[in-house]
């Protein structure tokens, strides 16, 4: 690290940087090319524009650049990075080449990583320490007073919930959005806090994904209001602020931190009559006086052989699709012949916004059989979106690894065992399955529910049982970390002796069990068929 403009090149005898040489991140600014990069705020900036950076990402950045010019191995960065979880190496490539994408301004392709093979990597740029005074508020261009992000575009199949969600803001002041990474909770948010903003004085948007602080959260609320605060009484000053005011105050992207967003708003809402608070989250804040709104997937054909192109068009997820590989083919047009192949993709994706507007930009390079037969495979999760988007919304793989990274070690090792499940599945067989190590079957239930409140795995109740699924997004990147965990065959023997032990019980039981246990089959992989005969066998 350099002092002053001058850049330090130091290699040491052993060509990396050990453990307990790493340096906690400094309170100041480092700045290198055109980025500016604020460990203490967790912020990065190039030419003065806030870059969209994942959580590990921006971690992986700041041991680099603390190290600038040295080799930091890959057991040393995932140490530093992920602490104890276990994780692989292909984790770590993923982020860094997600890093590596992002500091690619414009595609100037300048090189700031450099991969040593079977070493680690070294921070190539010169780097500069900058002394900044610390600031009232956050300066990002997000936070400016009644600023809003651009407006969405083309919103499809989601004027119902809008209307609805508009009314529950307006009965009880309180409401967040609830759904799984990709569904459009940002989308419907920006789409209201445009609809809302003339009953308001002032609509405040507050993107909270770069936040990690949570005495943070209030100062970024006060900045979006033009707020200038003290550091000693934040809140306290926003609601006395805010308290003759109409104020609609938008929380977007509350996971990282959930208890001072629910917090926050409580507090706001208890000490202004006339403010509103809408916040967005992959889970509900729990939060006194919150409204939670489950944001669903929209809706997609489920018969997909008899499909005119009337009745597929008046599906909301036919639909974006339509307009989305438009986008990328303007000849593209639906028609009797690839109707179906279209209605299999927005079926196989479960209508997941995000996931058809990544499929929908491969139509200009895949044939749609291709796109379908590759949906739902690790193939799918590298597909690019726009480069402007938030990191998470990139791949589909940036969504689904920005949400595990949420998860604690009993819930991420429930969640990539639960992988070996191709078909909905019971309680008893994910305990059956994924229980092991220091995870015994209460656990299991438990890391399930916050699953399921995650939005990472689905739920349904019928016939008096709840039957669980992962999406086939979802489950082709929790197979990949089941394959780099080591775990593979041993989920894949505990799923064949669960249904071997299944089928025994039901060969005794009614035609209704036995029924059931055909269902359950359908669960099968080829992989897991050949286990439960070499467990029959023995």
């Amino acid at each position: 690290m350099a002092d002053d403009g001058a850049t330090t090149s130091r290699s040491r005898a052993s060509g990396a940087v050990p453990l307990d040489a790493v340096r906690p991140p400094v309170s100041g600014a480092i700045s290198f090319g055109p980025y500016l990069l604020r460990a203490d705020l967790r912020l990065l900036e190039g030419d003065g524009v806030t870059v969209q950076l994942g959580d590990r990402a921006f971690d992986i950045l700041c041991v680099l650049t603390e190290h600038a010019g040295e080799v930091v191995s890959n057991r040393e960065l995932i140490a530093r990075v992920w602490g104890k979880v276990v994780v692989g190496e292909g984790s770590l490539r993923f982020h860094i080449n997600g890093l590596r994408k992002a500091l690619d301004r414009g595609g100037a392709q300048t090189q700031y990583i450099k991969n040593l093979a079977r070493r680690g990597y070294t921070f190539i740029a010169p780097v500069h320490r900058v002394s900044l005074d610390p600031p009232a508020c956050t300066s990002s261009q997000r936070f400016e007073r009644g600023r809003l992000p651009r407006r969405p575009t083309d919103i499809i199949g989601r004027n119902e919930e809008i209307k609805e969600i508009a009314g529950l803001l307006s009965q009880y002041r309180f409401v967040t959005l609830v759904g799984s990474g990709g569904v459009g909770k940002t989308t419907v948010a920006l789409e209201l806090a445009y609809t809302l903003r003339e009953q308001f004085d002032l609509v405040c948007f507050v993107d909270l994904d770069a936040i990690r602080e949570p005495s943070w959260v209030a100062r970024a609320v006060a900045a979006a209001a033009g707020l200038v605060v003290s550091s000693a009484s934040p809140v306290s000053s926003l609601i006395a602020y805010c308290r003759d005011k109409r104020v609609l105050v938008i929380l977007d992207s509350c996971e990282r931190v959930l208890e001072a967003s629910a917090l926050l708003s409580e507090q706001i809402l208890d000490g202004c009559a006339n403010i509103a608070v809408l916040a967005t989250s992959q889970e509900a804040l729990r939060a006194d006086g919150e409204r939670a709104y489950l944001l669903g997937p929209l809706r997609a054909p489920t018969d997909v052989t008899q499909l005119s192109v009337e009745v597929a068009l008046s599906y909301p997820a036919v639909e974006l699709f339509i307009a989305r590989a438009r986008a990328a083919l303007p000849r593209f047009q639906l028609t009797a012949e690839n109707g179906p192949h279209i209605a299999a993709i927005c079926r196989s994706v479960a209508g997941i916004p995000l996931a058809i507007e990544l499929t929908a930009g491969r139509v200009g390079t895949l044939a749609l059989p291709t796109i379908a037969e590759l949906l739902n495979t690790q193939f799918a999760l590298s597909w690019p979106g726009r480069r402007t988007a938030a990191e998470r919304h990139r791949t589909l793989g940036g969504a689904i690894a920005w949400a595990i990274d949420l998860l604690n070690d009993d819930e991420r090792a429930v969640l990539r065992r639960l992988a070996v499940f191709s078909a909905p599945f019971t309680l008893e067989a994910a305990q059956c399955v994924a229980r092991g190590g220091n995870i015994a079957p209460a656990s299991v239930a438990t890391a399930l529910w916050n699953l399921v409140a995650r939005s990472l795995v689905s739920s349904s109740c019928a016939d008096g049982s709840t039957q669980f699924w992962l999406l086939g997004v979802t489950r082709a990147f929790a197979s990949r970390m089941l394959e780099e965990s080591g775990e593979l065959i041993s989920a894949a023997q505990k799923h064949a002796i669960f249904f071997r032990e299944f089928l025994g019980s039901t060969h005794a039981g009614s035609t209704e069990s036995i029924r059931g246990a055909v269902w359950h089959l359908q669960g099968l992989d080829v992989l897991d068929q050949s286990q439960l005969r070499e467990t029959n066998a023995s």
